[in-house]
């Protein structure tokens, strides 16, 4: 099979520029097709990688609509649009589909020839079909037949050391094992000790006829084979055939080789599944977040698709904020790399389900558990951490809405943790974890203010001369004694200064305010304007960037 992602390497798509649905690009391309009318979706079967100039795009939104939904009905690889006589550029509703859906939108220009395009792909299509089967037809069919149906690596290992009866290996491009099987009451053999000999003495490899890149060590026990495992072109591990005693033979090869495709397409099949996965899951939080009421039936479909127990006690949503070291792109590796550190945490975490997603440029959490409050709080602080130790660079804040008896409530949680991350975004520089229901006050008295009037609420709260650069030591002092309650102690440790230096910057500070701050109602005021500060901060950048448009305008 060939994925979207090869396809792009092709010498007649060097100029092709992907405009949307990366992250679709490990779809597999079952064959090409030029569109030639707006009914296409009625000849179509599924992994077509579709062709256009844009001659017959629907001219009306009602028409593109229905066109873009019949792609989606049958799961189309790909669009490529060649542009510069019909079309100006890919059509905006296009990229829309194509982002949301993981499907790639490709644009070329108009003189690339469609022709060697489709005939190029076709040939690979027919050539690796050709050699698989060519291949495949000297494994034995018990074998075949027992790895064409395995699903996993560690499967379809298994299946082989019993059949050939030799340990089986798969190890990373470092030559490290991550999986192994032993025939049934096989001898024992030291896997690694036995690849690491093997690598050393690399110079008496002999290859095979007729068969890929196979590699044999000399006429020593143990005897060992392996064979490269390739996906998309590159090579991404290698397959391990151990023998203590018994001599290779050669039909251990084939077998190998075969084993060695079944490994790759099942990669290629579950980057596959992870792409439509992924757009379920944005279909899921769209109808949950724009319109749960009457959408319940589909709702509960997707829900079951995604495979999450419906019988669930609490749903919450979460945001993922990447903290005060913003990344400049939600699809950027930052992101991509918390997803998967969430995706990990709720695979392991007991009792919870769910999954993270990019919605809207937003990490968001969908999450539906059977545990109590207190173990889901004590879940997420987890995750925090993990997020803070895998992916210190973003200092990640997660935020919680509360937690809801009903998954079609998913939207309020949405937008209590919405409220609450303007509030929080800036208070901590190495992340945090913050719950709505445990900042309600904070929520109440800010969660309608926008960043100019938490700006100007503000600057009527604090001394003018403590938000300019010249007193921002005296802000960070006030900071600190906010922070520890006051306490004199604790402040001159956590700022490594003298006792008589604070107490100089607590005198300005007083002269400033005019009122001493150990008065009640100055710390009330004090506090309210630190709460405001990463709102106000929000609308200072926004600011600040609309200036520096302004003068480049």
């Amino acid at each position: 099979m060939i994925t979207m992602r090869e396809v792009l390497h092709f010498p007649e798509l060097q100029k092709a520029v992907v405009h949307a649905g990366k992250g679709g690009l490990s779809r597999k391309v079952r064959w090409v097709h030029v569109m030639d009318t707006e009914d296409v979706g009625l000849f179509l079967e599924g992994g077509e990688f579709l062709l256009t100039c844009g001659q017959v795009w629907p001219q009306n939104k009602q028409a593109e609509e229905r066109l873009l939904n019949s792609f989606l009905r049958n799961q189309i690889s790909g669009i490529l649009f060649a542009t510069g006589r019909y079309l100006t550029g890919c059509p905006a509703a296009a990229l829309e589909f194509g982002e949301k859906n993981s499907i790639p939108i490709i644009e070329v220009p108009y003189n690339v020839p469609f022709v060697k395009i489709t005939e190029h792909i076709h040939l690979e299509i027919i050539d690796r079909n050709y050699k698989k089967m060519e291949r495949s037809a000297r494994v034995p069919i018990e074998l075949k037949d027992k790895l064409q149906s395995s699903p996993s690596y560690s499967s379809i290992c298994e299946i082989l050391a019993d059949y050939l009866n030799c340990p089986v290996a798969i190890t990373d491009t470092a030559n490290q094992i991550f999986v192994k099987a032993s025939p049934n009451g096989g001898e024992r053999v030291n896997f690694q000790k036995c690849i690491n000999t093997f690598i050393q003495n690399s110079h008496s490899h002999q290859q095979m006829n007729n068969v890929k890149t196979l590699y044999l060590t000399n006429n020593t026990p143990p005897y060992t084979m392996n064979v490269p495992i390739k996906i998309e072109g590159k090579e991404r591990g290698t397959l391990w055939l151990i023998c203590p005693e018994q001599e290779l033979k050669e039909e251990f090869a084939y077998s190998l080789n075969f084993a060695a495709d079944i490994l790759s397409d099942i990669v290629i099949n579950n980057q596959d599944l992870e792409a439509r996965s992924r757009q379920l899951r944005l279909e899921l939080l769209e109808l949950l977040l724009e319109n749960p009421e009457t959408a319940s039936i589909v709702i509960e479909e997707k829900i079951q698709e995604l495979r999450i127990e419906q019988q669930q006690n609490h749903w919450l949503a979460g945001l993922i904020l990447v903290g005060v070291n913003k990344l400049t792109s939600p699809l950027s590796i930052g992101m991509e790399s918390i997803r998967d550190e969430c995706k990990k945490w709720i695979d392991e975490t007991e009792g919870l389900n769910g999954f993270c997603e990019i919605y809207k440029e937003q990490l968001v959490l969908f999450i539906s558990s059977n545990l109590d409050k207190a173990p889901i709080k004590q879940a997420v602080n987890h995750l925090q951490n993990n997020l803070r130790n895998t992916t210190a660079q973003t200092a990640p804040v997660v935020v919680l809405g509360e937690t809801k008896q009903h998954v079609l409530s998913f939207k309020e949680s949405y937008h209590e943790a919405k409220a609450l991350a303007p509030l929080v975004l800036h208070q901590s520089h190495s992340g945090g974890t913050y719950f709505s229901d445990q900042l309600k006050r904070e929520m109440f008295l800010y969660g309608g203010l926008s960043p100019k009037k938490a700006m100007e609420f503000r600057t009527i709260i604090l001394p003018k001369e403590l938000l300019t650069e010249h007193g921002t030591t005296l802000y960070e002092t006030l900071k600190c004694l906010a922070l520890n309650n006051y306490n004199r102690d604790k402040v001159t440790k956590e700022l490594h200064i003298h006792l008589n230096t604070l107490r100089y910057r607590i005198k300005r500070i007083e002269q400033l305010f005019d009122e001493s701050l150990t008065s009640p109602r100055c710390q009330f005021w004090i506090q309210v304007a630190l709460d405001l500060e990463s709102l106000a901060t929000e609308y200072k950048e926004s600011d600040q960037k609309n200036e520096l448009e302004g003068d480049i305008a």
